[in-house]
C-alpha cells in the first residue's frame, strides 16, 4: 500500500496542465502556430537582472520570437536602482513600488488593446503584480528572492492571495519563485509550495530547467482551455525564457504597420519639368524657403503611395541586424555545449569571451542608432 502511495504521489508531482516544449526562440512561432494557439493569450516571461544592463538583449530575443505576446514580465529588474523605465512600442508599462532590496522587482508591458487592471498586493517575502484580463482571467506575475530559506510566511500569505482569486475560472502564476519543482528534485521547499497550489486547483504547466538544472521559472495553471508552454534555450541572464499560452476568445485581427513608399523615379521627372525662378529671386528668405518645402511635400505626396505591413515583418528596432541575430542564435549554441560539458574549461572560456563580445556589439549598435535619431541638422 505505500509504494502504492508513493507511486500517486510521483505521478501527481509530474502531472502538468499543459503541452510542454523546449525549443529554440526561431522555433517558437511554427510550434504556436501548428498547436492552433496563434490567436490565444501569450505571456512571456524572463528574470533580466537589471532592466536596463540587459532590455537592450530582451529586444534582440523578441525579434528572433517574432511573436507579439500579450504581456512581458521581467523578474529581478532591480527597480532601487532604475529612474525611468524602457518603452515598448505599443504596449504600457508597469512596476512595483514595493521593493524589498536592491536587486527586486518586476516591470510587466501589457498590450495597450488588452482590457485589464493591474494591481500590487503585499505577499510577504514576494513581490507581485496581478493582472485581471475580463471578464475572467488573473495573472499573477511574481519574483521570489533566493535569499529568504525559510518559506513558511511566503506560503501563508500567497494563500490569502489565492483564497481572493478563487473565483476565477483561469489563473496563470508565473515568473521566478526560486523554487525547484523539477521532477525528482532536492528543494526541501518544493513538496509545500506544490501543495498549496494544488489545494487551489493549481498545477504546473511545464518542468523544464530554467536555469542550470533547476526548474525556477514557473508556469502555473488553473483552467479548462488549451494550454501550452514553451521554454526558451537562449538564456539572456542565467535563466530562460518561459512562454505560457492560453487559448480564450480574444480578437485575433491582424495588427498592421502603415508605411510610406515613394517612386523616386518618377517624383524626379516631375521635379526636372519645375520652375524655381520665382523662389530663386525672391528677396525674402523665409518666403522661399516654404515655397520650396511646400512645392516638394506636394510632389513627394503625390508619387507616395501606403503600404498596409503586418506587423510580424516589422523589426523591434532598426539596429536588430541579421548578423546580431545570427551571433545570439551563435551563442546559445555554445551556451549549450558548455552547459552539457560542464568541466570543459576551454569551452566555459569561450562561450564567456563570445558572449561578452555579443554584449559589446549589442551596446554599441543601439548606442550609435540613438545618436543616430538624436542627431538634428543644425540648419
Amino acid at each position: 500500500m505505500a509504494n502504492i502511495i508513493d507511486n500517486i504521489i510521483d505521478e501527481i508531482d509530474e502531472m502538468t496542465a499543459a503541452k510542454s516544449y523546449l525549443c529554440d526562440p526561431e522555433s517558437c512561432k511554427s510550434i504556436i502556430n501548428q498547436g492552433g494557439f496563434s490567436g490565444s493569450l501569450k505571456i512571456l516571461t524572463q528574470n533580466i537582472r537589471s532592466i536596463n544592463r540587459n532590455i537592450n538583449s530582451f529586444k534582440v530575443l523578441l525579434a528572433r520570437i517574432d511573436i507579439a505576446c500579450d504581456l512581458y514580465i521581467l523578474t529581478e529588474t532591480w527597480n532601487s536602482k532604475t529612474i525611468s523605465y524602457p518603452s515598448l512600442m505599443n504596449y504600457d508599462t508597469y512596476h512595483t513600488k514595493y521593493n524589498r532590496n536592491q536587486n527586486d522587482g518586476l516591470v510587466i508591458y501589457v498590450k495597450n488593446s488588452l482590457d485589464c487592471i493591474i494591481e500590487e498586493p503585499i505577499v510577504t517575502d514576494a513581490t507581485i503584480l496581478c493582472i485581471l484580463v475580463k471578464p475572467n482571467i488573473v495573472i499573477i506575475a511574481i519574483y521570489r528572492s533566493p535569499s529568504t530559506r525559510n518559506i513558511s510566511t511566503f506560503i501563508e500569505s500567497f494563500d490569502k492571495l489565492l483564497t481572493q482569486y478563487k473565483s476565477y475560472q483561469n489563473i496563470v502564476i508565473i515568473g521566478d519563485i526560486n523554487i525547484d519543482i523539477k521532477v525528482n528534485n532536492d528543494d526541501t521547499n518544493s513538496a509545500e509550495y506544490l501543495n498549496l497550489l494544488s489545494s487551489h486547483g493549481i498545477i504546473k504547466s511545464h518542468s523544464y530547467p530554467t536555469r542550470c538544472n533547476s526548474c525556477l521559472d514557473h508556469s502555473m495553471v488553473k483552467s479548462k482551455k488549451p494550454i501550452a508552454t514553451l521554454v526558451l534555450n537562449s538564456p539572456l541572464t542565467d535563466h530562460s525564457a518561459v512562454i505560457t499560452c492560453l487559448k480564450t476568445n480574444k480578437s485575433t485581427s491582424k495588427e498592421f504597420i502603415i508605411k510610406s513608399k515613394v517612386d523616386f523615379d518618377s517624383l524626379l521627372c516631375d521635379i526636372q519639368e519645375l520652375s524655381f525662378d520665382d523662389i530663386l529671386k525672391s528677396e525674402c528668405a523665409n518666403w522661399a524657403a516654404g515655397k520650396l518645402v511646400n512645392l516638394l511635400s506636394t510632389y513627394l505626396t503625390k508619387h507616395s503611395t501606403r503600404l498596409l505591413i503586418p506587423k510580424k515583418y516589422h523589426s523591434i528596432k532598426p539596429w536588430i541586424t541579421a548578423g546580431l541575430v545570427r551571433c545570439m542564435r551563435n551563442r546559445d549554441r555554445m551556451h549549450l555545449k558548455s552547459r552539457s560539458n560542464p568541466n570543459n574549461v576551454i569551452l566555459a572560456t569561450t562561450y564567456k569571451r563570445y558572449k561578452n563580445t555579443c554584449n559589446d556589439l549589442l551596446r554599441t549598435l543601439s548606442h550609435f542608432s540613438t545618436n543616430i535619431s538624436d542627431f538634428q541638422v543644425p540648419f
